[in-house]
Parts: structure tokens; C-alpha cells; sequence
């Protein structure tokens, strides 16, 4: 499943960290203060104000556009339930994660941790698949097209890191994110090129249990989201210094 909020490749962080600092304008970054008792109401406005930016992207810190959002390549694997598969998505290209608000954020910067609810009214996506494995007793081989959409999406992200301090100034580093996330509805449509006669098939059993094949995959697509999700903080954090967008 690619439901991907994609986002790319750290580009030399601490150089770019540096430049920032100097030359980068930083003026549209609302800042809030630890001290400030509605602190997470503060960080999920600022959050949400950064949006216009993130759609357009932000290239002097290396940070690609939201919209489209491009993954090259996107693995999933499943060991254990009806759905046991090993999927490679590839050249996967998502709409509509732009469109994303923050509902709700938590902070304990003592330990430098932010939970992050997020709610996307749409995603859609497309790009190429490839398929091995086992649907209930159901043995499966498959490459090709797919294309698919995802409604009403809500994302939890867990962000565990940490202070680091380059060339005197203080950064947040990004040592793990935990995604997990529930939605509404999806449905795939994918073009097999080696059963092309078995297309019309394969896509009623993908949509007649979108909800069911979902709920098989959650775990190990949200472990794939964390891994494309810290890419993209990690640019985030490791260019924009603390005193930036968080005073004491």
C-alpha cells in the first residue's frame, strides 16, 4: 500500500543546517515558547502555517515538493496473518497529501518528544508494483500499474529525538518516528501486464476486501511511512536551529 506522505533524500544536513542559519529567511516559521501554556496549540499552528511552503518546497534546505509527492522506491512485506506478501512500489507518484492539517500535537521537549494527529481528506496514487506471496491459501505473483486512493486518512506520528549542538547552535536530531494510521476507505485498480485477462478479477477481490487487505498491511506499510516520514524531518530539523521556531 503506498500511502505515502513521500518525501526524499537528506542533502549534506549540517552544511545546509549552517547556510540557514546565515542566509535562509526564516520569517514565515511562527515561534513558540517552552513557556507558553497553550505551547501545543502554538506548534500546530505553526505546523499548518508551514503548508504553503511545504507544497511548493523548500529548495534551499533541499526539501523536495509536497505536491506531487515522489517515492522511488517504497518496500512492504507481510509474514504473518491471511495476507502474507512482499511488495516493491516503485516510481510512485501521490496527490492530495498537501492538503493535510494538523489536528492535534503533544510535546515534552525535556525529552524532545512530539506526537502529531494528522488528517488527510485524500490521497491518490499511482506508479508500478511488484507482488510475491500468499493471499489467504491463495499463492500470488504479480507486476504491473496500479493506481489508488485513500479517503478520510488519520495519522498518528511519534517522534522521539534529541538536542544536538553544530557550529554553536542548537538542533533537534530526529532519532526515530513511529506512524500508524485508519481511514475511511481505498480502492485500487491495477493492470497486470503478465494476466492481463485476469485484471477485471484481481481488481473486484482488491476492492470487494480494500478494508480487510488494509488492516493485513497497516503494520509494515506504517513502518515504511516512518522510514520516508524521517527523511523528511530530518531535512526539516537538522536545517532549522531550535531558537528558530522554539524559545525558552
Amino acid at each position: 500500500m503506498s500511502l505515502s506522505f513521500a518525501f526524499k533524500w537528506i542533502i549534506s544536513t549540517t552544511l545546509f543546517g549552517y547556510v540557514l542559519s546565515q542566509s535562509f529567511d526564516t520569517s514565515f516559521i511562527q515561534k513558540c515558547s517552552r513557556k507558553d501554556p497553550q505551547l501545543n496549540t502554538c506548534l500546530k499552528n505553526s505546523f499548518n502555517g508551514l503548508k504553503p511552503y511545504l507544497i511548493s518546497g523548500i529548495p534551499e534546505i533541499g526539501l523536495p515538493p509536497m505536491e506531487p509527492l515522489k517515492i522511488d522506491l517504497l518496500g512492504l512485506e507481510n509474514n504473518a496473518g491471511n495476507i502474507r506478501i512482499k511488495g516493491l512500489f516503485t516510481n510512485v507518484v501521490n496527490t492530495g497529501a498537501s492538503n493535510f492539517t494538523v489536528k492535534e500535537v503533544r510535546s515534552d521537549f525535556n525529552k524532545f518528544r512530539l506526537d502529531l494527529g494528522i488528517f488527510i481528506p485524500i490521497i491518490k496514487s499511482r506508479g508500478r508494483y511488484e507482488v510475491n506471496g500468499q493471499v489467504l491459501l491463495l499463492p500470488i505473483l504479480s507486476n504491473g500499474e496500479f493506481i489508488a486512493e485513500f479517503t478520510d486518512v488519520n495519522a498518528i506520528a511519534k517522534i522521539y529525538g534529541k538536542q544536538v549542538i553544530r557550529n554553536n547552535e542548537a538542533f533537534m536530531s530526529i532519532e526515530k518516528i513511529v506512524v500508524d494510521f485508519v481511514m475511511k476507505s481505498a480502492r485500487f485498480k491495477v493492470k497486470d501486464q503478465g494476466h492481463q485477462q485476469l485484471n477485471e478479477v484481481i481488481n473486484q477481490f482488491l476492492n470487494q476486501n480494500a478494508h480487510e487487505l488494509v488492516q493485513e498491511m497497516r503494520q509494515p506499510a506504517s513502518q515504511s511511512l516512518g522510514k520516508v516520514f524521517k527523511k523528511f524531518l530530518d531535512i526539516v530539523f537538522s536545517s532549522v536551529p531550535l531558537n528558530v521556531w522554539l524559545t525558552e
